[in-house]
């Protein structure tokens, strides 16, 4: 029986941390200018924001059968073919799939009325919710693995640290995003743009948390 039993969720917005910090973290701007200069731009689209937004996970884990020349296999005859991924995962026993979306970051950012600086912190807030929705996600995942007396490996993201971005084929594949609402577009981008998935392993070798952290995470 897998440790993560597949689910899906809304995720509270009242439970996601450090949104405004990774937002102003990606506008590259000193926070306090931005306030002095951006504050009634800043309040309207971070209010529209949590008024719009609605984020939602996946995730589900599998045993893993075999780890060999690049390829993992996992319980249910799903293969997947990373050089990189295998190595992060030689030792794992299970691996986790998931996947996150901000469902309203389209509305907002396009919409006609916009000018350029509410374009420019749409964009800031988008992506400050994606992140704080991916941390919320491994966080929950965690809770549940080390609650089983196991132990996780960091989050391994399709298209960063050189994984291949057409592993996100395989991931929808496997627990099938589209219940969430997010699909595959051209060179397996997904939409909503503002989505991220992930492999994570699970083992009852300590030394799997090690793995790839020097590198550290995007998200």
């Amino acid at each position: 029986m897998a440790i993560i039993d597949s689910f899906t969720c809304v995720i509270p917005l009242d439970q996601l941390e450090n949104v405004d910090d990774l937002a102003f973290g990606v506008l590259h701007m000193d926070r306090e200018n931005v306030m002095d200069q951006f504050d009634d731009v800043y309040e309207d689209t971070r209010g529209k924001c949590f008024d719009t937004f609605v984020c939602k996970g996946i995730a589900s884990s599998f045993p893993v059968e075999g780890v060999s020349e690049g390829e993992i296999r996992i319980e249910g005859g799903s293969v997947l073919s990373s050089p990189i991924l295998a190595q992060a995962m030689e030792h794992a026993e299970e691996i986790v799939l998931y996947a996150v979306t901000v469902h309203g970051y389209e509305q907002l950012s396009k919409n006609p009325d916009n000018d350029v600086f509410d374009g420019m912190f749409y964009d800031a807030w988008g992506a400050g919710f994606s992140m704080s929705c991916h941390r919320w996600m491994k966080a929950r995942i965690a809770e549940r693995v080390r609650g089983a007396g196991m132990f996780l490996g960091r989050g391994w993201t399709p298209g960063e640290d050189d994984l291949e971005i057409s592993l996100q084929k395989d991931l929808f594949h496997i627990i099938d995003p589209s219940q969430i609402g997010i699909s595959l577009a051209g060179g397996s981008f997904m939409q909503p743009v503002m989505s991220v998935s992930g492999f994570m392993g699970i083992s009852s070798d300590s030394s799997i948390e090690g793995v790839g952290r020097d590198a550290g995470e995007c998200h």
